[in-house]
């Protein structure tokens, strides 16, 4: 084989597996578990069924608006992670003086039955997002219930030197919180 040429089996796997199957194949997984996700939480963006169970949507039924809703559908069963990133998307598209309402109302009721990495990690989302916007840091992130104090908390279920870079890389305002995460854990692909 000549320095440069791409091995044999490369070609093959690329003729068996072209990249459009590949890419069509990855598309119909996500496709299929995003619509198990809505199956299983069929109130969120159906404005009819969030009347009725009172989930957190705006005045028109279909989006997240405020970490407070976030954190209280997560305690009602949803899966916190993917309401939170719904709720990152709502905020990445709002104008500035929206982004300051969607961060500024406290968690209470059923958000604070949430587990403790829960409530840490919506502050630590609150004040990275007003810092990141030079918005006013909402004063409800300050509170002793949104600190880990008892245990580091560590994304990915990290280990050995995974652990370290988190250590290092993770944003301020959860090092804050006694949470390592990656340094990008509030983008949006």
């Amino acid at each position: 084989m000549a320095v440069g040429s791409v091995p044999q089996f490369v070609l093959m796997v690329l003729s068996i597996c072209p990249a459009d199957l590949f890419y069509a194949s990855l598309q119909k997984t996500i496709g299929k578990r995003r619509d198990e996700w809505l199956r299983t939480n069929q109130t969120i963006g159906n404005p009819a069924l969030c009347a009725q169970s009172k989930c957190a949507t705006n005045e028109k039924g279909d989006h997240l608006n405020s970490i407070r809703l976030v954190l209280d559908i997560t305690q009602s069963g949803g899966n916190f992670h993917l309401l939170l990133g719904d709720f990152l998307d709502e905020f990445y598209k709002a104008q500035n003086h929206i982004k300051q309402s969607m961060i500024n109302e406290p968690p209470s009721g059923l958000g604070l039955q949430c587990d403790q990495e829960l409530l840490s990690f919506a502050a630590a989302t609150a004040h990275k997002l007003a810092n990141d916007y030079s918005l006013d840091v909402p004063p409800w992130v300050f509170d002793n219930r949104f600190y880990m104090i008892d245990r580091p908390y560590f994304g990915c279920n990290a280990k050995g030197d995974l652990r370290l870079l988190f250590m290092y890389k993770s944003p301020a305002e959860f090092k804050h919180r006694n949470l390592f995460v990656d340094e990008n854990v509030l983008r949006r692909v």
